[in-house]
């Protein structure tokens, strides 16, 4: 019963993981290739969608300005996949419950999620160094914009992304 239990939990564990990237994914591209930034009125005025790039972790926080921060905040998105997944592989082949495991899987794939998001965001998107979304003080990284004139900017390519 054990062995039958384990192996359900690893196939949903797996498919869970596989849709939900998917889907954020796909929402992610929608978004950012539909919205423009006027509001979009969803269920008429009352749900509406503004499109808006949050460039830090958690409500905008940073580690700082450069390339330095961005890796870290990077290297530690791995570290939490690689942890997040050896902890629920060893609860499974514990035996938890089938809440835990859509719970574990839900959180693993959302951590899989940025990180694939910061590797691969600047590879996909044009990058236009004159967009306010691009600016970034203290980067040391500078651009002269003909409108605006110079401005710094974030740091872009690979594990550098937006999102």
């Amino acid at each position: 019963m054990l062995k039958t239990k384990t192996h359900k939990n690893f196939v949903l564990m797996g498919v869970l993981i596989t849709l939900i990237l998917l889907l954020d994914q796909s929402i992610k591209i929608w978004v950012k290739t539909s919205f423009g930034h006027t509001p979009v009125n969803i269920f008429g005025d009352w749900f509406r969608m503004i499109y808006v790039e949050n460039t830090g972790m958690a409500f905008g926080t940073t580690f700082g300005s450069g390339i330095w921060p961005k890796l870290t905040l990077s290297l530690l998105r791995v570290c939490a996949i690689v942890f997040i997944f050896f902890y629920l592989r060893k609860k499974i082949r514990e035996g938890v419950s089938v809440e835990f495991t859509i719970i574990g899987s839900l959180i693993l794939a959302g951590a899989i999620g940025n990180l694939l998001d910061s590797m691969f965001y600047d590879f996909i998107f044009t990058f236009d160094p004159c967009y306010y979304y691009n600016f970034q003080e203290g980067s040391h990284i500078y651009y002269n914009c003909d409108y605006i004139g110079q401005v710094e900017l974030r740091p872009k390519g690979f594990l550098l992304g937006m999102w």
